[in-house]
């Protein structure tokens, strides 16, 4: 057993409730866990102790790269439900961070590179999952089905345009659609031979010369 020196608490001299120090005794901190993090959280709250904390650990990162990409991703895991809802709860409520993070949302969008990473093939199928699983709730699907009938409505010239472009480009949508299958059932053969058949009637009709 160990007394922290701070609360006076006696805990088994394990790591659950110590923090490692090679010179203190059984190799431990003489304060607890839960005094050691009350004592970091007062250190920083103090705003050029905080500004002192953020400089180190940008160094630290810069140094780090990929060690600081493991720690991050692995909290991202153990705390994403939580700061999600944190997060939306703060996009309903705060409205400066509500248009900020729609302005940003804009811009990334300008940019092209959400664009870049949807058309990824293991971000295509991240999102399909996603999408099958809002499917099944059925909460969500009236959600879903409510906003994009408005943004429909809201965005019928920028549909037709988007429509047109398809027919133009010859888009995989459009293919598909003309052959009445999903995307999915298009290989590239079969994707690359209905072009050719679309491209030759656009060629004769152009032409007046109609197909028996």
């Amino acid at each position: 057993m160990k007394i922290c020196v701070k609360c006076g608490l006696k805990l088994p001299a394990t790591k659950e409730f110590w923090y490692v120090q090679k010179a203190g005794k059984y190799g431990l901190r003489s304060k607890c866990k839960k005094c050691s993090c009350n004592e970091v959280k007062d250190y920083r709250k103090s705003p050029e102790n905080k500004e002192k904390h953020r400089i180190r650990m940008n160094e630290w990162r810069k140094k780090n790269p990929e060690k600081a990409l493991e720690i991050s991703r692995k909290n991202y895991k153990i705390h994403r439900k939580k700061n999600n809802e944190k997060r939306k709860e703060k996009y309903r409520t705060d409205e400066e961070y509500r248009l900020k993070h729609i302005q940003y949302d804009k811009k990334y969008k300008e940019s092209g590179k959400r664009y870049e990473s949807n058309s990824k093939p293991e971000n295509r199928e991240k999102a399909r999952l996603r999408s099958q699983s809002r499917r099944k709730d059925d909460t969500k699907k009236e959600h879903d089905y409510k906003r994009n009938a408005k943004w429909r409505e809201e965005n019928k010239e920028h549909i037709q345009e988007l429509w047109k472009r398809n027919r133009k480009e010859l888009k995989p949508s459009y293919v598909a659609q003309t052959m009445r299958i999903k995307v999915d059932e298009l290989t590239p053969e079969i994707l690359e031979t209905k072009r050719i058949i679309i491209k030759l009637k656009r060629e004769l009709k152009s032409n007046n010369i109609k197909i028996r």
